[in-house]
Protein backbone atom coordinates (compact mmCIF):
# COMPACT_ATOMS: atom_id res chain seq x y z
CA UNK A 1 0.00 0.00 0.00
CA UNK A 2 1.41 3.48 -1.13
CA UNK A 3 1.87 6.37 1.73
CA UNK A 4 -0.90 9.10 1.71
CA UNK A 5 0.50 12.48 2.82
CA UNK A 6 -0.74 14.98 5.44
CA UNK A 7 0.09 18.70 5.49
CA UNK A 8 -0.24 21.25 8.55
CA UNK A 9 1.33 23.82 9.85
CA UNK A 10 3.16 22.85 13.19
CA UNK A 11 2.60 25.21 16.42
CA UNK A 12 6.80 26.11 15.31
CA UNK A 13 5.36 27.56 12.39
CA UNK A 14 6.84 24.93 10.12
CA UNK A 15 4.98 23.60 6.80
CA UNK A 16 5.07 19.94 7.70
CA UNK A 17 4.23 16.82 5.44
CA UNK A 18 3.79 13.66 7.39
CA UNK A 19 3.81 10.11 5.33
CA UNK A 20 1.21 7.75 6.63
CA UNK A 21 1.12 3.98 5.47
CA UNK A 22 -0.03 0.18 6.88
CA UNK A 23 2.61 0.51 9.00
CA UNK A 24 1.92 4.20 10.93
CA UNK A 25 3.18 7.39 10.97
CA UNK A 26 6.71 8.23 9.53
CA UNK A 27 9.10 11.24 10.43
CA UNK A 28 7.69 14.66 9.39
CA UNK A 29 9.54 16.66 6.70
CA UNK A 30 9.29 20.13 6.88
CA UNK A 31 8.82 22.14 3.88
CA UNK A 32 8.82 26.01 5.12
CA UNK A 33 9.15 28.10 7.54
CA UNK A 34 7.02 31.61 9.24
CA UNK A 35 9.72 34.02 10.22
CA UNK A 36 9.09 37.04 13.35
CA UNK A 37 7.27 38.95 11.38
CA UNK A 38 5.32 36.42 8.90
CA UNK A 39 3.44 33.22 9.83
CA UNK A 40 2.02 30.28 7.54
CA UNK A 41 -1.26 29.75 7.14
CA UNK A 42 -3.37 26.92 5.46
CA UNK A 43 -2.32 24.21 3.61
CA UNK A 44 -4.41 23.69 0.69
CA UNK A 45 -3.67 20.36 -1.66
CA UNK A 46 -3.37 21.03 -5.81
CA UNK A 47 -5.36 17.79 -7.20
CA UNK A 48 -1.62 17.16 -8.58
CA UNK A 49 0.19 17.18 -5.13
CA UNK A 50 1.46 20.63 -5.42
CA UNK A 51 0.59 22.51 -1.83
CA UNK A 52 -0.43 25.82 -1.72
CA UNK A 53 0.10 28.12 1.71
CA UNK A 54 -0.62 31.60 2.80
CA UNK A 55 1.68 33.87 4.90
CA UNK A 56 0.54 36.40 6.79
CA UNK A 57 2.09 39.06 8.84
CA UNK A 58 3.53 42.66 8.44
CA UNK A 59 5.87 44.63 6.44
CA UNK A 60 8.78 47.19 7.72
CA UNK A 61 6.38 49.12 8.03
CA UNK A 62 4.00 47.39 10.15
CA UNK A 63 1.31 47.80 7.36
CA UNK A 64 -0.60 44.23 6.84
CA UNK A 65 0.84 41.55 4.50
CA UNK A 66 -0.82 38.40 3.31
CA UNK A 67 0.91 35.95 -0.12
CA UNK A 68 -0.30 33.10 -1.74
CA UNK A 69 2.56 30.37 -2.46
CA UNK A 70 3.01 27.43 -3.68
CA UNK A 71 5.22 24.68 -2.95
CA UNK A 72 5.99 21.00 -4.53
CA UNK A 73 6.72 18.21 -2.33
CA UNK A 74 9.88 17.24 -4.56
CA UNK A 75 11.98 21.12 -4.82
CA UNK A 76 11.12 21.86 -1.59
CA UNK A 77 10.24 25.80 -3.01
CA UNK A 78 8.08 28.20 -2.90
CA UNK A 79 6.51 30.26 -5.77
CA UNK A 80 4.36 33.51 -5.33
CA UNK A 81 0.97 33.49 -6.63
CA UNK A 82 -0.76 36.08 -5.66
CA UNK A 83 -0.47 39.03 -3.19
CA UNK A 84 -3.09 40.34 -1.21
CA UNK A 85 -3.78 44.55 -2.20
CA UNK A 86 -2.74 47.65 0.17
CA UNK A 87 -4.91 47.73 2.65
CA UNK A 88 -6.89 44.66 2.88
CA UNK A 89 -6.77 42.25 6.00
CA UNK A 90 -4.40 39.98 6.02
CA UNK A 91 -7.22 37.06 7.30
CA UNK A 92 -10.88 36.49 6.51
CA UNK A 93 -11.79 33.95 9.43
CA UNK A 94 -9.94 32.32 12.11
CA UNK A 95 -6.74 30.36 10.16
CA UNK A 96 -8.30 31.43 6.77
CA UNK A 97 -6.15 33.90 5.09
CA UNK A 98 -7.39 32.47 1.71
CA UNK A 99 -9.70 29.90 -0.04
CA UNK A 100 -8.62 28.80 -3.08
CA UNK A 101 -10.36 25.87 -4.76
CA UNK A 102 -8.47 24.09 -7.57
CA UNK A 103 -9.65 23.17 -10.76
CA UNK A 104 -10.30 19.21 -11.24
CA UNK A 105 -7.66 19.17 -14.05
CA UNK A 106 -4.92 21.52 -11.39
CA UNK A 107 -4.07 23.30 -14.21
CA UNK A 108 -6.33 27.03 -12.23
CA UNK A 109 -7.01 28.34 -9.15
CA UNK A 110 -9.97 30.53 -8.14
CA UNK A 111 -8.93 32.34 -5.38
CA UNK A 112 -11.37 34.31 -3.22
CA UNK A 113 -8.51 36.84 -1.01
CA UNK A 114 -9.65 39.73 1.88
CA UNK A 115 -10.12 42.94 -0.41
CA UNK A 116 -9.51 46.58 1.03
CA UNK A 117 -13.81 46.71 1.53
CA UNK A 118 -15.19 43.06 0.25
CA UNK A 119 -14.21 39.93 -0.37
CA UNK A 120 -12.51 39.51 -4.34
CA UNK A 121 -12.69 36.69 -6.95
CA UNK A 122 -9.62 36.06 -8.67
CA UNK A 123 -8.72 33.37 -11.16
CA UNK A 124 -4.67 31.78 -10.96
CA UNK A 125 -2.65 29.73 -13.68
CA UNK A 126 -0.14 28.18 -11.35
CA UNK A 127 1.31 26.55 -14.17
CA UNK A 128 5.38 25.87 -13.34
CA UNK A 129 5.99 26.77 -17.22
CA UNK A 130 4.51 30.23 -17.29
CA UNK A 131 4.63 31.95 -13.66
CA UNK A 132 4.62 34.85 -14.98
CA UNK A 133 0.90 34.95 -15.72
CA UNK A 134 -1.04 37.75 -13.41
CA UNK A 135 -3.69 37.12 -10.99
CA UNK A 136 -7.02 37.72 -13.15
CA UNK A 137 -9.66 39.32 -11.09
CA UNK A 138 -12.88 38.29 -11.54
CA UNK A 139 -15.71 40.35 -9.45
CA UNK A 140 -16.18 41.41 -5.83
CA UNK A 141 -18.77 40.80 -2.73
CA UNK A 142 -19.61 39.21 0.17
CA UNK A 143 -20.68 36.50 0.57
CA UNK A 144 -19.30 34.65 -1.66
CA UNK A 145 -19.41 30.95 -2.60
CA UNK A 146 -18.12 28.56 -5.62
CA UNK A 147 -17.99 25.69 -7.69
CA UNK A 148 -16.04 24.54 -9.85
CA UNK A 149 -17.81 22.57 -13.22
CA UNK A 150 -17.07 18.97 -13.80
CA UNK A 151 -15.43 19.76 -16.58
CA UNK A 152 -13.33 23.03 -15.49
CA UNK A 153 -14.94 25.46 -17.55
CA UNK A 154 -17.01 27.09 -15.52
CA UNK A 155 -17.23 28.33 -11.99
CA UNK A 156 -20.83 28.46 -10.26
CA UNK A 157 -20.75 31.16 -7.81
CA UNK A 158 -23.23 32.46 -5.34
CA UNK A 159 -22.26 36.11 -4.53
CA UNK A 160 -24.96 37.59 -2.33
CA UNK A 161 -28.29 37.70 -3.84
CA UNK A 162 -27.15 36.25 -7.04
CA UNK A 163 -26.07 32.92 -9.05
CA UNK A 164 -24.19 33.56 -12.32
CA UNK A 165 -21.52 31.59 -13.90
CA UNK A 166 -18.20 32.88 -14.75
CA UNK A 167 -16.02 31.11 -18.29
CA UNK A 168 -12.88 30.71 -16.93
CA UNK A 169 -11.92 29.31 -20.32
CA UNK A 170 -13.18 32.95 -21.78
CA UNK A 171 -11.61 34.57 -19.16
CA UNK A 172 -8.02 32.88 -19.61
CA UNK A 173 -8.16 33.31 -23.52
CA UNK A 174 -8.47 36.99 -22.90
CA UNK A 175 -11.97 37.67 -22.53
CA UNK A 176 -12.96 40.42 -20.19
CA UNK A 177 -14.78 38.95 -16.30
CA UNK A 178 -17.67 40.82 -17.18
CA UNK A 179 -17.96 39.46 -20.63
CA UNK A 180 -17.45 36.07 -19.57
CA UNK A 181 -20.26 36.14 -16.65
CA UNK A 182 -23.57 34.92 -17.48
CA UNK A 183 -25.93 35.95 -14.60
CA UNK A 184 -28.47 32.97 -14.08
CA UNK A 185 -30.67 34.16 -10.53
CA UNK A 186 -31.47 36.73 -8.72
CA UNK A 187 -32.98 35.70 -5.60
CA UNK A 188 -33.07 35.45 -1.62
CA UNK A 189 -30.88 32.71 -1.31
CA UNK A 190 -31.24 29.89 1.32
CA UNK A 191 -28.33 28.14 0.65
CA UNK A 192 -24.07 28.83 0.67
CA UNK A 193 -22.28 26.52 -1.66
CA UNK A 194 -23.97 25.93 -5.07
CA UNK A 195 -23.66 21.84 -6.43
CA UNK A 196 -23.13 20.37 -9.74
CA UNK A 197 -25.12 17.59 -10.88
CA UNK A 198 -22.54 14.90 -12.26
CA UNK A 199 -22.94 15.42 -16.05
CA UNK A 200 -21.70 19.15 -15.16
CA UNK A 201 -25.29 19.98 -17.41
CA UNK A 202 -27.08 21.90 -13.94
CA UNK A 203 -26.21 23.88 -10.82
CA UNK A 204 -27.63 22.92 -7.51
CA UNK A 205 -28.88 25.38 -5.37
CA UNK A 206 -31.80 26.55 -2.51
CA UNK A 207 -34.09 29.20 -3.01
CA UNK A 208 -37.73 30.27 -1.79
CA UNK A 209 -40.62 29.20 -3.91
CA UNK A 210 -43.17 31.74 -5.65
CA UNK A 211 -45.42 31.19 -3.25
CA UNK A 212 -44.41 29.97 0.32
CA UNK A 213 -41.39 28.02 1.50
CA UNK A 214 -38.31 27.10 0.37
CA UNK A 215 -37.00 24.24 -2.24
CA UNK A 216 -34.13 23.12 -3.87
CA UNK A 217 -34.09 23.72 -7.58
CA UNK A 218 -31.53 22.93 -10.28
CA UNK A 219 -30.92 25.63 -13.68
CA UNK A 220 -29.48 24.42 -16.71
CA UNK A 221 -25.94 26.19 -17.46
CA UNK A 222 -27.55 28.07 -19.94
CA UNK A 223 -30.18 29.35 -17.36
CA UNK A 224 -33.34 27.53 -18.82
CA UNK A 225 -35.25 25.09 -17.56
CA UNK A 226 -35.17 26.00 -13.56
CA UNK A 227 -37.04 22.92 -11.53
CA UNK A 228 -37.76 22.81 -7.79
CA UNK A 229 -36.40 19.44 -6.84
CA UNK A 230 -37.47 18.89 -3.12
CA UNK A 231 -39.09 20.91 -0.32
CA UNK A 232 -37.00 22.41 2.45
CA UNK A 233 -37.76 23.80 5.59
CA UNK A 234 -35.26 26.73 5.83
CA UNK A 235 -31.35 27.64 4.46
CA UNK A 236 -29.65 24.52 4.03
CA UNK A 237 -26.13 23.10 3.24
CA UNK A 238 -25.67 20.97 0.10
CA UNK A 239 -23.40 18.81 -0.63
CA UNK A 240 -22.78 15.53 -3.25
CA UNK A 241 -21.64 12.68 -3.15
CA UNK A 242 -18.59 11.65 -5.40
CA UNK A 243 -19.88 10.64 -8.96
CA UNK A 244 -23.01 10.45 -7.72
CA UNK A 245 -25.89 12.53 -7.56
CA UNK A 246 -26.84 12.09 -4.74
CA UNK A 247 -26.87 15.30 -1.82
CA UNK A 248 -26.47 15.31 1.58
CA UNK A 249 -28.73 18.13 3.05
CA UNK A 250 -28.63 20.07 6.39
CA UNK A 251 -31.06 22.21 7.27
CA UNK A 252 -29.19 25.29 9.02
CA UNK A 253 -30.59 26.99 12.48
CA UNK A 254 -29.99 30.70 12.41
CA UNK A 255 -27.01 32.24 14.58
CA UNK A 256 -25.63 29.41 16.09
CA UNK A 257 -22.62 26.88 14.59
CA UNK A 258 -25.05 23.92 13.89
CA UNK A 259 -27.72 22.60 11.90
CA UNK A 260 -30.05 20.29 12.52
CA UNK A 261 -31.77 17.24 10.10
CA UNK A 262 -29.16 15.13 7.99
CA UNK A 263 -30.99 13.37 4.97
CA UNK A 264 -29.46 12.28 1.71
CA UNK A 265 -31.28 12.97 -1.22
CA UNK A 266 -31.39 10.93 -4.33
CA UNK A 267 -31.92 13.04 -7.66
CA UNK A 268 -32.31 10.34 -9.55
CA UNK A 269 -34.83 8.35 -8.19
CA UNK A 270 -36.17 11.56 -6.11
CA UNK A 271 -36.07 9.90 -2.91
CA UNK A 272 -35.50 11.07 0.12
CA UNK A 273 -33.81 9.19 3.21
CA UNK A 274 -33.12 10.70 7.21
CA UNK A 275 -30.19 10.36 8.51
CA UNK A 276 -29.83 12.64 11.48
CA UNK A 277 -33.03 14.56 13.05
CA UNK A 278 -31.05 16.38 15.79
CA UNK A 279 -28.43 19.30 15.48
CA UNK A 280 -25.58 18.01 13.11
CA UNK A 281 -22.54 21.05 12.56
CA UNK A 282 -21.05 19.35 9.37
CA UNK A 283 -20.92 15.84 7.06
CA UNK A 284 -18.48 15.16 4.59
CA UNK A 285 -18.40 12.21 2.25
CA UNK A 286 -15.96 9.36 2.03
CA UNK A 287 -14.04 9.26 -1.33
CA UNK A 288 -15.92 6.68 -2.72
CA UNK A 289 -19.21 7.89 -1.99
CA UNK A 290 -19.71 5.04 0.46
CA UNK A 291 -19.92 6.71 3.52
CA UNK A 292 -20.78 9.57 5.27
CA UNK A 293 -18.76 11.42 8.16
CA UNK A 294 -20.47 13.98 10.20
CA UNK A 295 -20.31 15.72 13.40
CA UNK A 296 -22.35 16.39 16.21
CA UNK A 297 -22.48 18.85 18.88
CA UNK A 298 -22.04 16.50 22.43
CA UNK A 299 -21.73 19.01 24.68
CA UNK A 300 -22.52 22.86 25.89
CA UNK A 301 -18.54 23.44 26.61
CA UNK A 302 -18.10 22.83 22.83
CA UNK A 303 -17.18 18.77 22.14
CA UNK A 304 -18.45 17.39 19.17
CA UNK A 305 -18.90 13.43 18.34
CA UNK A 306 -17.60 12.46 15.03
CA UNK A 307 -20.63 9.65 13.64
CA UNK A 308 -20.25 7.81 9.97
CA UNK A 309 -23.20 6.27 8.58
CA UNK A 310 -22.60 3.28 5.96
CA UNK A 311 -24.88 3.62 3.11
CA UNK A 312 -24.18 0.05 1.88
CA UNK A 313 -26.59 -1.78 5.50
CA UNK A 314 -27.60 2.46 7.07
CA UNK A 315 -25.61 1.33 9.72
CA UNK A 316 -24.30 4.22 12.19
CA UNK A 317 -21.33 4.33 13.82
CA UNK A 318 -19.57 6.40 16.86
CA UNK A 319 -16.29 6.84 15.89
CA UNK A 320 -15.08 9.50 18.26
CA UNK A 321 -15.65 12.86 20.13
CA UNK A 322 -13.36 15.58 20.66
CA UNK A 323 -13.05 19.53 21.15
CA UNK A 324 -12.28 21.33 17.76
CA UNK A 325 -9.36 23.94 17.33
CA UNK A 326 -10.59 27.84 16.22
CA UNK A 327 -9.22 26.56 12.38
CA UNK A 328 -10.87 23.31 13.30
CA UNK A 329 -14.10 24.58 13.66
CA UNK A 330 -13.76 27.69 11.09
CA UNK A 331 -13.65 24.60 8.65
CA UNK A 332 -16.78 22.72 10.18
CA UNK A 333 -18.96 26.03 9.92
CA UNK A 334 -18.69 26.33 6.64
CA UNK A 335 -18.06 22.45 5.46
CA UNK A 336 -19.82 22.73 2.38
CA UNK A 337 -18.07 25.49 0.59
CA UNK A 338 -14.88 23.27 2.15
CA UNK A 339 -15.39 20.14 0.72
CA UNK A 340 -15.20 20.77 -2.57
CA UNK A 341 -11.30 22.15 -1.71
CA UNK A 342 -9.96 20.41 1.30
CA UNK A 343 -9.59 16.61 2.16
CA UNK A 344 -10.26 15.55 6.03
CA UNK A 345 -10.01 12.08 4.15
CA UNK A 346 -6.80 10.17 2.71
CA UNK A 347 -7.44 8.90 -0.79
CA UNK A 348 -7.82 5.53 0.05
CA UNK A 349 -10.60 6.34 2.54
CA UNK A 350 -8.43 4.61 5.21
CA UNK A 351 -7.52 7.35 6.95
CA UNK A 352 -9.39 10.62 8.56
CA UNK A 353 -7.83 13.27 9.86
CA UNK A 354 -8.98 15.41 13.06
CA UNK A 355 -7.78 19.15 14.53
CA UNK A 356 -8.63 19.90 18.11
CA UNK A 357 -8.07 18.04 21.45
CA UNK A 358 -9.33 14.46 21.95
CA UNK A 359 -10.29 13.92 25.95
CA UNK A 360 -7.24 12.74 27.82
CA UNK A 361 -4.91 13.00 24.32
CA UNK A 362 -4.21 16.97 24.37
CA UNK A 363 -0.77 17.64 25.79
CA UNK A 364 2.68 17.53 23.92
CA UNK A 365 4.00 20.61 21.79
CA UNK A 366 5.75 23.76 22.54
CA UNK A 367 2.83 23.79 25.73
CA UNK A 368 4.62 20.58 27.24
CA UNK A 369 2.12 18.72 29.13
CA UNK A 370 -0.37 21.42 29.12
CA UNK A 371 -3.42 20.96 27.52
CA UNK A 372 -3.49 22.10 23.45
CA UNK A 373 -4.56 21.40 20.06
CA UNK A 374 -3.23 18.65 18.42
CA UNK A 375 -3.79 17.19 14.66
CA UNK A 376 -5.11 13.65 15.01
CA UNK A 377 -5.61 10.45 12.71
CA UNK A 378 -7.62 7.93 13.24
CA UNK A 379 -8.96 4.88 10.79
CA UNK A 380 -12.26 5.76 8.93
CA UNK A 381 -14.01 2.45 9.70
CA UNK A 382 -13.43 3.23 13.64
CA UNK A 383 -11.10 0.54 14.08
CA UNK A 384 -8.91 2.48 16.13
CA UNK A 385 -8.75 5.22 18.20
CA UNK A 386 -7.34 8.92 17.18
CA UNK A 387 -3.80 9.07 17.68
CA UNK A 388 -1.95 12.63 17.92
CA UNK A 389 0.94 13.17 15.28
CA UNK A 390 1.10 16.60 15.74
CA UNK A 391 1.03 19.44 17.82
CA UNK A 392 -1.15 21.72 15.01
CA UNK A 393 -4.49 22.96 14.97
CA UNK A 394 -5.61 21.71 11.49
CA UNK A 395 -4.29 19.26 8.77
CA UNK A 396 -5.16 17.87 4.94
CA UNK A 397 -4.42 14.93 3.12
CA UNK A 398 -3.20 14.79 0.07
CA UNK A 399 -5.32 13.36 -3.22
CA UNK A 400 -2.65 11.32 -4.15
CA UNK A 401 -0.91 9.02 -2.70
CA UNK A 402 2.84 8.26 -2.47
CA UNK A 403 3.97 11.49 -2.49
CA UNK A 404 6.90 10.94 -0.31
CA UNK A 405 7.54 7.76 -2.05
Amino acid sequence: MRATTLAYVADDGTLTLRPIDEHGVDEPVGIASGSDREQLVGPIWSPAGALAVSRTGRDAEKALTGEFQLHTTQQRSGRLLFRNPPNAPNVMAPGVAHYAAWSHDGRRVALVAPGAEQLQLYLLEPSLADPEVPPRPLLGGAPMFLAWSPDDRLLAIHRGNDLLLIDAAAVEAGAEPDEARQPLISDVPTYRAPGWTVDGASIIYAAPRAQAGNALWTVRRDGSDRSAIADLDDVTALSRAPARDLLALVTLSPAVAAGHDLRLLDLQAETIDPIEAGPVTAAFWAPDGSALYYFVPSSEDGEYALQRWRLADRSRQWLTRFRPSAHFMTLLSFYDQYAHSHHLLSPDGRWLTLGGIVPSNGAGGRLGFATQPGCYILPADGSGPPQRIAAAEIGFFSPVPGLLG
